[in-house]
């Protein structure tokens, strides 16, 4: 009885740290001072001279961090170094507590004061030790300018009218952070989230405005970033990519914790990359080991393997006669099933094709087959908005209730709880529905036909369905029209090159996705040098020379 009670208190206790501001505050704190910085100071040093090995020698690179408490924070610094090592001249630019709105500050920390001290703490503790030049937000903005903006977002506000600055559209990116700010539950009372929205207006219109500034001053080479989407970051993205192709995103991943991403935007809404990649190979079909290593990964997928679905507890394993019986599945019927994306998530408008965003075609599915008496239709939500380290405060199923308050008997949701793989129900599947993402690209590779409404990477080579109306969409829904068979070799190289190929290794720290950084792998700069770190070497040659490169085709070690 007294253990017991000893474990309770003890658990409690924990709870409270946990739980307690000042405590989280402290412990970072500490953690920055005294074991990352001294971690860094060993290392962000040379033992011996400079190389004389400077490829990039004067060409100009910006990095618009803005903020940085970012997981990827340390990786993009170490990247901005290397190319400095290789003579570039590198500008950091971050945000000196300017930012009204910014992806920091949310409804589930609005009540607490200070939003910006995680920030200023890695600025004046950890940016310092890179050695790069920081410049600032507030530097590019006087008095003046920064009340015409003000008054700019006051009157897009009041018009409710597209918000648009050197020829560049951001109402996008900002209904992506309002709907990020909430974190799916936008109040229903507009007047609530009028201070928001102009919050981000105000940061969007400034930050698109300080990247045309930076260029007409500075005229950057190259622009890299872990960040290309919400109010302070799209910008920067849009305006570079727009005005010589510029710009280079560089991500974690979660498909492989130990690999980064370059240009995932660019991945996919395009097919270029593999176009580019398969002239490479000479478009030859997958070899064995290229096929294995393809099985092999996929079987770690479809059996819940994978480190995403471990790390966040978002599935378990059960039978398929109980999973039937558990969504009381009619084989009678014609079966949808409709998965769901984080429709808050990062840059989720820009896969818009057909429908604007994912909202509007989850409505207007639901809307199509709502009567049907021949058809059911599975909606599966994403199940980050339960299991992810910022879950949704309202999800895609609230979403549909408020639109259609008494469901109809045929529209049926597999809640995440219930923690049901996608791929356990592939057999059950007449057909797939996607918006965006590679779960169509698994269900082709298992033969079950997909429609897509939004952009893919893997569009344009008959392996699924794309309808450019709503007519067409609601015939390929009831059955009327029939998506393409693909052609499997190509289906699979295509896989082969998407799921292994593009997913660049990374070697400078212990791992990429969910890592609580600890500093580097490296002893010192020295092994950062030309030479030292040919994958290292490679990802600098894509960042700049990225048309004479080809990403996926990185050294094997």
């Amino acid at each position: 009885m007294v253990s017991l009670f000893k474990k309770e208190f003890l658990n409690k206790f924990i709870n409270f740290l946990k739980s307690n501001l000042l405590i989280k505050k402290l412990a970072k704190y500490l953690y920055a001072k005294f074991i990352i910085r001294p971690r860094l100071v060993k290392q962000l040093y040379f033992e011996n001279i400079v190389s004389k090995k400077v490829p990039y020698k004067g060409k100009k690179i910006l990095v618009p961090l803005i903020e940085t408490t970012h997981p990827s924070t340390n990786h993009i610094l170490i990247i901005a170094k290397a190319l400095q090592i290789r003579g570039a001249l590198v500008k950091v630019l971050v945000c000196d507590e300017f930012l009204a709105g910014c992806e920091i500050k949310s409804f589930k920390n609005k009540t607490e004061k200070d939003n910006c001290w995680e920030c200023r703490l890695n600025r004046n503790l950890i940016l310092p030790l890179y050695g790069l030049d920081i410049i600032k937000l507030s530097d590019f903005v006087s008095d003046k300018e920064f009340l015409n903006f003000q008054r700019k977002s006051f009157e897009y506000l009041k018009d409710n009218s597209e918000i648009n600055i050197n020829g560049i559209n951001l109402s996008s990116s900002v209904d992506d952070s309002i709907m990020r700010y909430y974190f799916g539950k936008i109040p229903k009372e507009k007047n609530q989230i009028q201070k928001i929205k102009k919050n981000h207006i105000l940061t969007a219109l400034m930050t698109t405005s300080i990247a045309k500034k930076i260029d007409q001053e500075w005229s950057p080479d190259m622009v890299i970033n872990n960040m290309s989407a919400y109010s302070a970051w799209e910008g920067f993205s849009k305006y570079f990519i727009l005005n010589g192709n510029r710009f280079h995103a560089i991500n974690m991943t979660p498909y492989d914790f130990y690999k980064i991403s370059l240009d995932w935007y660019d991945l996919f809404i395009s097919n270029r990359r593999f176009k580019k990649y398969f002239k490479y190979r000479d478009y030859l079909k997958l070899s064995n080991n290229e096929n294995k290593l393809l099985d092999s990964f996929l079987e770690g997928r479809f059996k819940g393997k994978s480190m995403i679905f471990k790390t966040y507890g978002y599935f378990e394993d059960r039978p398929l006669d109980n999973i039937i019986k558990q969504l009381n599945f009619k084989k009678n019927k014609k079966n949808v099933f409709l998965f769901s994306n984080l429709y808050y998530d990062v840059g989720c408008a820009m896969y818009g094709r057909l429908y604007d965003n994912v909202i509007d075609w989850v409505i207007n599915t639901v809307d199509i087959l709502k009567e049907s008496r021949d058809i059911n239709l599975y909606i599966k939500p994403h199940p980050a908005e339960i299991y992810d380290s910022q879950s949704a405060l309202k999800g895609i199923k609230d979403v549909v209730q408020e639109k259609f308050p008494q469901l109809f008997s045929n529209i049926l949701f597999i809640d995440p709880e219930l923690k049901i793989k996608s791929y356990d129900l592939f057999p059950l599947i007449d057909l797939g529905v996607i918006y965006s993402g590679t779960l169509g690209l698994e269900m082709l590779l298992e033969g079950v036909p997909v429609v897509c409404t939004g952009k893919v990477p893997y569009s344009d080579f008959d392996f699924l369905a794309e309808p450019n109306t709503e007519s067409d969409y609601a015939d390929y829904l009831n059955f009327k029209k029939c998506p393409p068979i693909p052609k499997y070799e190509l289906l699979r190289t295509y896989a082969y090159f998407y799921f292994i190929r593009t997913r660049i290794p990374w070697n400078l720290t212990s791992r990429v996705f969910g890592e609580r950084f600890r500093g580097f792998t490296f002893k010192n700069l020295d092994e950062m040098k030309v030479g030292a770190n040919v994958q290292l070497d490679h990802l600098c040659k894509c960042i700049m020379e990225f048309d004479e490169t080809v990403p996926e085709a990185w050294p094997e070690i």
